[in-house]
């Protein structure tokens, strides 16, 4: 941490994020409070600074399962990597589903206003224009849902409109 940036390091995979921000004074300490007011939490009796180890506690450890590579985590990095062009671009509001009976990958639905959000168009943002998924294929399953593909991974894309 310093007066502009905080650095969160994501311990099972090494992976690295910088949150810089762009208004700041400068100053480390004033960085510090504004970040302590965000963790105060930390400060319980019993509780350990999440930053001050190297490693995950007891309780994250459990859940390190949840963070190993499988073949849908390309595709869904990719997707969120998108996220502000797709989100805003369509003004939707999207939500993870469980797989569909029968599937084994899970759906990214949304409900939208207007037909403008459907899921072929999502999918052509994806798979066709500036801000595409290298390698991204799309399959319609019908008007408002079909598939996504990278590789071996599949996200199914599903779209309503909204009464």
């Amino acid at each position: 941490m310093n007066g502009r940036r905080v650095r969160l390091l994501h311990l099972p995979t090494g992976g690295r994020l910088d949150l810089i921000d762009s208004s700041s004074s400068g100053r480390t300490r004033h960085m510090k409070t504004v970040f302590s007011y965000e963790t105060s939490w930390h400060d319980e009796p019993g509780s350990q600074r999440l930053w001050t180890t190297g490693v995950l506690s007891p309780r994250e450890a459990l859940c390190a399962e949840l963070w190993a590579p499988r073949p849908c985590t390309v595709l869904r990095s990719a997707l969120l990597m998108r996220s502000m062009p797709l989100w805003y671009k369509f003004d939707i509001q999207r939500a993870w589903r469980q797989p569909r009976p029968g599937e084994s990958f899970p759906t990214l639905f949304w409900e939208n206003d207007v037909d403008e959000a459907d899921a072929a168009k999502v999918a052509w943002l994806l798979t066709e224009s500036p801000v595409k998924i290298p390698g991204a294929t799309y399959e319609t399953d019908g008007p408002e849902t079909g598939r996504l593909r990278l590789g071996d991974a599949q996200v199914r894309l599903t779209s309503q409109i909204s009464a």
